[in-house]
């Protein structure tokens, strides 16, 4: 892990363990390896893992714990609102569920509130946002950036400030869910979806808009209750 750019590599370290609690390796109430074994495993100094560890610390994810030793932080779904990108970290399958109904609930009566109400910038934004999802390549974090931006543009159509705020707030949380469907759904059919979703705003048609995201929402509840069976079964 060591390279030219040195005083990055604790965020590279941080990175790491930020990836073992997000698969699963490292879980809410787990007990992290001493800092000589973490040191070890990355290939750095124990005070680069200290300054990960503080890091980490700073954003919520981990507790130290004097004379007992530093452990991954249980994030509530409520925590998700106020830190989003930490309790996406660590949010399971039932809470990613219950974040999936809330989002069910917004994004569909945003569609038909885009359809009645965003201006014509606001297509062209939606249009731009579906083109660039389409044509992205294979990289991962571009996918699932691109994913988000196209339902945050849809969001900014509504005019309604308080929805779009809360489509901000959640679009970190989101990622997770983003992963999940970009690894369990065909690419070509969240294009068609959205494309539909696009086509039927710009025809100002607010039912067809609501009905074509509730289609794209249903592939998603798939992918999680697809999860959640894959990892009932281990």
């Amino acid at each position: 892990m060591r390279g030219k750019h040195s005083r990055k590599i604790y965020q590279q370290v941080a990175k790491e363990i930020i990836h073992m609690i997000e698969t699963g390796r490292l879980n809410p109430g787990d007990k992290l390896p001493p800092l000589v074994e973490l040191a070890k495993m990355f290939g750095v100094s124990r005070a680069t893992v200290r300054e990960a560890f503080s890091t980490l610390q700073g954003m919520g994810l981990i507790a130290l714990r004097h004379g007992e030793g530093t452990f991954v932080q249980k994030i509530e779904l409520q925590t998700m609102i106020q830190q989003p990108m930490n309790a996406a970290l660590l949010l399971g399958l039932n809470e990613l569920t219950s974040l999936h109904e809330v989002r069910e609930l917004l994004e569909t009566g945003a569609c038909r509130m885009a359809a009645a109400r965003a201006t014509h910038e606001d297509i062209l934004a939606i249009e731009e946002a579906l083109q660039a999802f389409a044509s992205v390549d294979e990289d991962e974090e571009t996918l699932v950036q691109a994913d988000l931006s196209f339902h945050l543009a849809v969001a900014q159509g509504t005019k309604n400030l308080v929805l779009i705020n809360l489509m901000q707030v959640m679009a970190e949380a989101l990622k997770s869910i983003v992963r999940m469907q970009l690894a369990l759904v065909p690419h070509r059919l969240m294009v068609m979806d959205y494309r539909e979703i696009t086509d039927a705003i710009k025809a100002r048609e607010g039912e067809r808009a609501q009905n074509a995201m509730g289609i794209y929402l249903q592939r998603v509840k798939e992918a999680i209750d697809s999860s959640k069976k894959r990892q009932g079964s281990k």
